[in-house]
């Protein structure tokens, strides 16, 4: 008899991909949002911001008496959000799933982020911000402190932080559009003359079916009683491209095609502000909006590797070497050019 997850998530970049691994191995119970899966398996609906996940007692009783394995990989991912609604999703939904974990006596598995780690910088320079709505301090916030929720719980768990997530390593594609992509797409078509980058920037990024792998490997051994680590990094780690490689692999893709491609000026966001992109003065109040926020999401970008924990735990992939990780960007440069009709004055917002 196959163990029972429950699992949030399943609607999210990585889900499609997660489910399919999922479905090999367990009998899946998907917590969800108002937005009916795509996938064979039971389905229910509830509310991560509010008490009880919008449950009644005898469905949390049920949850509880049947799960093997807890996986939380669902949250508010919006730099833009207000910090009581990042508070209550992110932290106060955790703190629901802990919970539960801890009333099945069964492993929990939460999904976090890796730029939790430079949090405290980013804040700093957020003042900075002259236009735009995007904080990413709060939201590294609410996940630093949902962390600190599982921590405490009573039974055994893992925090896992990964990078942002490209497309898959198979078909290149991914089931929503993320913001990374639209910098993509106008890095490559020229529609951005500068970028809010160091070239000495890492841009760690792992292709959303190796995280689904890591994570279905994570589950599978906390389910079946093996140690697992209470911190995993699902990184590119020390091989993640600098800015300064990412942007080369962009023209090569373009001159490839036969395109013509232009490298983009590097302006640090700590050490300029947003009003030296070029031609500032001009832009309309849209534009700036949408610059000002990819300033803001910079910031917890480091010239630092993140560690990475790909491989440690027997069942879960290596992480990609840097030649894999160029051939990866490609797909996604080639995704980003295909989802996307070009829209000269667009900025990402």
């Amino acid at each position: 008899m196959r163990p029972t997850i429950v699992v949030t998530g399943l609607s999210g970049v990585v889900g499609s991909a997660l489910y399919r691994l999922l479905a090999t191995r367990f009998e899946v119970i998907a917590l969800r949002g108002r937005r009916v899966l795509d996938a064979d398996c039971e389905q229910i609906p509830i509310d991560l911001s509010v008490t009880g996940l919008g449950l009644t007692e005898a469905v949390r009783d049920r949850l509880a008496a049947r799960a093997d394995v807890v996986l939380h990989a669902a949250g508010d991912v919006r730099y833009t959000a207000p910090e009581p609604e990042l508070t209550a999703v992110n932290v106060g939904g955790t703190a629901e799933l802990t919970a539960l974990a801890e009333a099945a006596g069964c492993p929990l598995v939460y999904v976090s982020s890796a730029y939790v780690r430079d949090r405290e910088a980013a804040a700093a320079r957020e003042p900075a911000v002259p236009a735009g709505d995007a904080r990413p301090s709060v939201y590294l916030a609410s996940k630093a402190a949902a962390e600190e929720v599982v921590r405490r719980c009573g039974r055994p768990y893992c925090v896992v932080r990964p990078s942002a997530v490209m497309a898959d390593t198979v078909e290149g594609d991914m089931p929503a559009t993320q913001n990374a992509h639209l910098v993509l797409r106008m890095i490559a078509t020229g529609d951005l003359p500068a970028v809010f980058l160091r070239p000495d920037h890492r841009v760690d990024m792992i292709p959303r079916d190796v995280l689904a792998a890591a994570l279905t490997g994570l589950v599978s051994a906390a389910a079946a009683g093996e140690r697992v680590p209470t911190e995993y990094w699902a990184t590119a780690g020390p091989a993640a491209l600098t800015a300064a490689e990412v942007v080369a692999e962009i023209g090569a893709s373009v001159t490839a095609s036969g395109g013509r491609f232009t490298t983009p000026r590097f302006l640090d966001p700590f050490g300029t502000d947003a009003r030296d992109y070029p031609g500032w003065d001009s832009l309309d109040a849209r534009t700036r909006r949408g610059l000002g926020n990819m300033f803001a999401g910079a910031l917890p970008l480091s010239d630092t590797p993140f560690p990475t924990s790909l491989g440690t735990v027997p069942g879960t992939p290596a992480a990609p070497d840097a030649g894999a990780l160029r051939r990866f960007l490609r797909k996604d440069v080639d995704y980003a050019l295909r989802s996307h009709r070009r829209r000269p004055a667009e900025t990402p917002a």
